[in-house]
């Protein structure tokens, strides 16, 4: 190396092995996916097709942050350890029963028909998946707000829906 190395140089020469670990990541991934009940729940959490899930387990490709994060919350893992395999398994804080990826039927029940409701008098219709994303949306704002203490406001529910359609 001559005496004029560049910045990115250098910090090749400081590093001392790179600190992401993705050699492990897909098996860390599993575990989380595992820890939701199933790979069908981890998905739908991190907001990803269960293909994407899979070529994430096998390697194929690297998550997002944003979909990994989300992950790392549901299954009550920490996102260092889950990104990088450094540290904790277990994140700090008890996980919600929200963050476990457990169902309060009677609210997505409730949730399921106010937008029902919000469609048909507005003479409205969605496809499958359109209406899968926009009951997965409220259903998690709802359980969001539950969960600060706030009790959620229905008419935002009837924008979220306007919004959608």
């Amino acid at each position: 190396m001559t005496g004029n190395s560049t910045e990115a140089d250098r910090d090749d020469q400081n590093r001392i092995g790179d600190p992401i670990r993705l050699e492990g990541i897909g098996s860390r991934i599993a575990a989380a996916a595992d820890a939701l009940g199933s790979r069908k729940n981890a998905s739908a959490v991190a907001r990803i097709s269960s293909d994407t899930l899979r070529r994430w387990i096998a390697g194929e490709v690297s998550p997002s942050f944003d979909a990994i994060a989300r992950l790392a919350v549901a299954a009550g893992v920490s996102l260092d350890w889950l990104a990088t395999g450094i540290g904790p398994k277990v994140a700090d804080a008890e996980p919600t029963e929200h963050q476990l990826g457990r169902v309060d039927r009677q609210r997505l029940y409730d949730v399921v028909e106010t937008i029902e409701e919000v469609l048909t008098d507005r003479g409205l219709h969605l496809k499958p998946a359109k209406k899968a994303e926009l009951i997965l949306l409220v259903y998690e704002e709802i359980a969001e707000s539950e969960e600060a203490g706030i009790k959620y406001d229905k008419e935002k529910i009837v924008r979220l829906v306007s919004l959608a359609s």
